[in-house]
């Protein structure tokens, strides 16, 4: 598998936090053909993700995802571009938040 394509990230979250909040976008050292990625973000072991995104290069959005009695939180990025090779997603000012 590339590293390049595919991320995951998996956190414990600390008792009391309401959110999860984060500007999403495409690294712009990534390559320009990139189409696009897909962000995820799911919730303890769920299957399915609480929050998801689909982003073009040169496209950011700021997110606010209910986070609210979960003990873990997992990040997923995927190319939507699979024979691209060098794309980064970014996770901008990544942080929990009461508001």
């Amino acid at each position: 598998m590339n590293p390049f394509t595919e991320y995951t990230f998996a956190y414990k979250v600390p008792a009391d936090w309401k959110y999860f909040r984060a500007t999403i976008g495409i690294d712009i050292n990534s390559k320009y053909s990139v189409t696009g990625m897909s962000f995820q973000i799911y919730l303890d072991d769920d299957a399915a993700p609480v929050a998801e995104y689909t982003l073009k290069m040169f496209e950011s959005q700021d997110i606010k995802v209910p986070i609210s009695g979960a003990s873990k939180i997992k990040l997923y990025t995927a190319n939507t571009t699979p024979r691209e090779s060098f794309v980064r997603a970014t996770w901008g000012d990544a942080r929990l938040t009461n508001d």
